[in-house]
Order: structure tokens, then sequence, then C-alpha cells
């Protein structure tokens, strides 16, 4: 963990692996005496997915699609993994379905919509609650 990609661009997750490591050399008596919450073991949910290029395997999108490592890929929008929004409201245009779909769709954009007196299109996906995405630019 020490050496990993998140260790390298996130400072505080630097120091946590440290403090970690320097917990289990402490040995078990320290475990015994410690009750405190932040030393108490849990598992972590941390996958790094990398992204290449658009219809592979690795992304968010794609993980979200196998119940985030569990099952075989189906459209992550009709399982109710995730869900998404266009600026637009939904027609064959902004079908939420096709834009995470495996199979390009060219007809798939988010037409402009008048926010505070400015044009703009967006599409919005949410992961869900118990899922965060971190950038690590490389």
């Amino acid at each position: 963990m020490e050496k990993s990609n998140l260790a390298k661009h996130i400072e505080l997750f630097r120091q946590l692996v440290a403090e970690a490591i320097e917990f289990s050399n402490a040995g078990p008596w320290m475990m015994m005496t410690n009750k405190c919450e932040r030393f108490l073991h849990r598992r972590s949910s941390y996958r790094e997915l990398q992204y290449i290029s658009d219809g592979d395997n690795n992304g968010v999108i794609y993980y979200a699609g196998t119940s985030f490592g569990k099952h075989q890929w189906i459209n992550p929008v009709l399982a109710k993994n995730i869900t998404v929004t266009a600026s637009s409201p939904n027609s064959r245009y902004t079908d939420p379905k096709a834009l995470v779909s495996k199979n390009y769709q060219g007809t798939c954009f988010a037409g402009p919509r008048d926010e505070d007196g400015k044009k703009c299109s967006w599409w919005m996906v949410d992961i869900g609650q118990d899922h965060q995405v971190v950038y690590v630019k490389k």
C-alpha cells in the first residue's frame, strides 16, 4: 500500500498507511490495550479501475454493470446500480440506458438548457451513496 498510486498522490492516505504499518509493528499487546475505533480492523472496498478506452472492461460503468464485480455485465441503469440524468428530458437522444451501454450510440446527446440565463448541456451519472470515484492524474 505504501508504494501504491494512492499513496503517491494522496498525502493523507500515505500518512494513514504509515500509521498502520507502525501499529502492526507494535505487536499484539497494543491491540489489547488500544480500543480506539480508528485502530479496529475494517475491510476496504477500494478498487483501482484503469479506464483505457470507451467500451473496455476497465471503467466505473463496466464495474457497476457487473454489480461491482459480483455478476456478469448487465446495463447498470437496468440493474439499478447507477442513475443517469441529462439536461434534456428523456427521449431517443437522451436515453440513460444508451449512454452506459456497451455499444456506441451516435444519437446519445443532451440538448442545451437554460440555467440562470445561460445555455448549458450536461449528463449526471450517480454511482450510488456507497460509492465514490477518486481521480488520480498520472
